[in-house]
């Protein structure tokens, strides 16, 4: 699973300058000779995942909640509601899900910030890849906890006077 995309690099356009040696000056600098990723996002199918998952773990909770009444039904010392043990295995179906899909939910958040940050924010990063693009790089490479971890160590380093070329 890859988790890394990179489309195309999208050159962001700077206005025009309102006077010489400014914080635009800066921005218009950087921007043309380091632009920015921004991932493309559909709402619509961002939106149909969620409610595929949360529709699954229904569906789940009712189908294992039915089999545990129609076994557990004889037996009188095992108090039968179907309705709280749908809950139940709806909630253990929806945790699976979660669970498994830990990476890809961190890698959206993270595509969340690459695409919504304002230019002020993302251009600061001293390091080449960016931090953002090191943790999801990291995360690919080592798996969440240690990828976290290792990214969490980069944004705490991403300061002047470190800075340069600096891979997973």
């Amino acid at each position: 699973m890859k988790l890394f995309h990179r489309k195309k690099k999208q050159t962001l356009t700077v206005p025009q300058l309102r006077e010489p040696g400014s914080q635009d000056d800066l921005v218009r600098y950087v921007t043309e000779h380091r632009p920015l990723f921004r991932p493309q996002f559909d709402g619509w199918k961002i939106a149909r995942n969620i409610l595929f998952s949360l529709f699954g773990a229904a569906v789940c909770g009712v189908f294992y909640g039915y089999v545990f009444f129609l076994i557990c039904r004889e037996r009188p010392d095992v108090p039968l509601d179907p309705v709280r043990w749908g809950v139940i295995f709806a909630a253990i179906a929806l945790f699976c899900i979660l669970f498994w899909a830990r990476k890809r939910l961190c890698a959206f958040v993270i595509h969340i910030y690459q695409a919504k940050a304002p230019d002020h924010v993302r251009l600061r990063c001293v390091y080449t890849p960016s931090c953002s693009e090191y943790m999801l790089l990291s995360i690919q490479k080592y798996g969440l906890v240690r990828g976290i971890w290792r990214g969490w160590k980069r944004l705490k380093r991403c300061h002047n006077p470190n800075g340069g070329e600096d891979w997973p």
